[in-house]
């Protein structure tokens, strides 16, 4: 993998931020209990921002930025990686981005008319938290390498 354009260069470069504000969250949210909301909140705010870089941004044609980054251009990413890669996306777009019936069933009882619903929650998900931490991070430092490639290449 190599960044030969100044869009994508700018990609890695918002990307770069996204994966450390990933970070953050994920780090803050051991400080709290695993019931706790606040521990919800900064895990769904890890998980949008991790993967916000593999989301589809830039959709005009003179955009700065390339729309998106493929997960498959990193080197070295195990099959577990992978998979939590997978099972991050599937998340976000089936549950936190989007609230899809899968998720948030409803039913409505025939004779009472009472609707019932159920409440999505995070913490049902088996999600690898450390995993997440350390897969952003080895995808951070990816992009922090690939910028500084480009960079020297532009000098010489």
């Amino acid at each position: 993998m190599k960044v030969c354009t100044d869009k994508e260069l700018n990609r890695y470069s918002i990307s770069l931020r996204d994966f450390e504000k990933a970070l953050e969250f994920l780090s803050k949210a051991n400080n709290h209990l695993e019931n706790d909301l606040i521990r919800e909140s900064l895990l769904i705010s890890g998980l949008i921002c991790y993967c916000r870089p593999f989301t589809s941004n830039e959709r005009n044609k003179n955009a700065q930025a390339t729309t998106r980054l493929d997960f498959n251009s990193f080197t070295k990413m195990s099959v577990a990686d992978h998979d939590l890669h997978k099972q991050c996306m599937l998340i976000r777009n089936k549950a936190i981005a989007h609230a899809e019936w899968s998720n948030y069933p409803t039913s409505r009882d025939t004779e009472t008319n009472v609707i019932c619903s159920h409440i999505y929650c995070l913490r049902d998900e088996n999600i690898d938290w450390n995993g997440l931490e350390e897969l952003a991070n080895k995808l951070r430092n990816q992009c922090h390498h690939l910028r500084a490639d480009f960079l020297s290449e532009k000098r010489l």
